[in-house]
């Protein structure tokens, strides 16, 4: 059965883990997994449909994109959810993308079975029709399959992802939000491309970070040893390697991230801290509505419930002790 991971070394262990968790959002993620095939031929029916709602605009989206960056277990899909539960927008859900080749047509007409997102999820992946969903299916169509290594658009891939928000926003005339790991790397590129793309950049305390991805490789993988997320590396030899090299990639995350954001206009950047996220996640909503134009609904921002941030689940005393001289080197650095 497929998975929604792109790289992974145990798939029978993987689903195991997944239906023993008891989260329903990793049910969900298998439950969804299993109706790509049976959905295919419907999708590649409605590619034609597809192909005329895309002919029939251009120039550029008529709303505003607000894409969220940031490292793998940082707080992105807590943040998107978040802006996806608390404002007026669209979004590319789970139902949207079991339809690759036809998402608008299929967001249009089945869109009534996806239902509000909760703010939950298992490693990045929600529960229900209408869950926040990365939407890797469109995606790929401009950035490559590759999950962590993104090719950067051209001119034509810059106009074809003009095109193709532009259907969506005139279909859907709210502004889009959406959350894509990846995206992280070419957030250059994709400003110059979308000039209506506004960008939050979810960052988190380092330690809970790292405790959070080797935890990810442990339940994803089944092997803290071996690589998963966005610049992931595999362990070296030594027995406590996979804490340097989770380490060193949520470093490399960071100084990404800096490096992309420093390359685009302050006025279209929120930074936001995941710890602020669970502590004030009014405040948090109406800085990134404020920066991208977005209607905030006062009823679902008053219902939103208390939110805990969590420290990451803590480690053993080694490996503790490994990740307190790694952070104190780096910043001594």
């Amino acid at each position: 059965m497929p998975t929604p991971y792109a790289s992974f070394i145990d798939p029978v262990g993987l689903v195991r883990r997944m239906v023993a968790s008891r989260d329903p959002s990793a049910w969900w993620s298998l439950v969804l997994a299993a109706l790509r095939p049976l959905v295919a031929p419907l999708d590649r029916v409605w590619e034609a449909a597809e192909r005329d709602v895309l002919g029939a605009v251009a120039g550029e989206p008529s709303q505003p994109l607000v894409l969220v960056v940031g490292g793998s277990r940082s707080g992105t899909t807590l943040a998107y959810e978040l802006l996806v539960a608390t404002t007026d927008v669209s979004y590319i859900s789970n139902l949207t993308a079991l339809f690759p080749r036809s998402p608008i047509t299929a967001t249009r007409r089945l869109g009534a079975l996806a239902r509000p997102p909760a703010l939950t999820s298992y490693y990045g992946q929600t529960a229900g029709f209408g869950g926040t969903n990365d939407g890797f299916g469109i995606w790929d169509r401009w950035l490559g399959s590759d999950r962590y290594r993104p090719d950067r658009p051209d001119e034509a891939t810059a106009a074809a992802m003009r095109r193709f928000f532009a259907a969506w926003t005139a279909m859907f005339p709210r502004p889009l939000v959406n959350k894509n790991n990846r995206n992280t790397l070419v957030i250059d590129g994709l400003a110059a491309a979308l000039p209506s793309a506004r960008f939050v950049a979810v960052r988190r305390d380092r330690r809970a970070v790292v405790r959070s991805l080797v935890r990810a490789r442990a339940q994803i993988q089944g092997d803290v040893r071996t690589a998963w997320g966005l610049a992931a590396q595999d362990a070296g030899p030594d027995d406590l390697g996979h804490v340097d090299a989770v380490h060193r990639q949520v470093v490399e995350i960071d100084a990404t991230l800096d490096a992309q954001l420093s390359r685009v206009a302050a006025e279209r950047v929120t930074d936001v801290a995941y710890e602020d996220v669970c502590a004030d996640p009014r405040g948090i909503v109406r800085a990134v509505a404020a920066m991208a134009g977005l209607r905030v609904d006062a009823d679902a921002l008053a219902r939103l419930p208390a939110m805990n941030p969590s420290p990451g689940p803590v480690l053993s005393s080694r490996e503790e002790q490994r990740l307190t001289h790694l952070i104190g080197s780096a910043v001594e650095q």
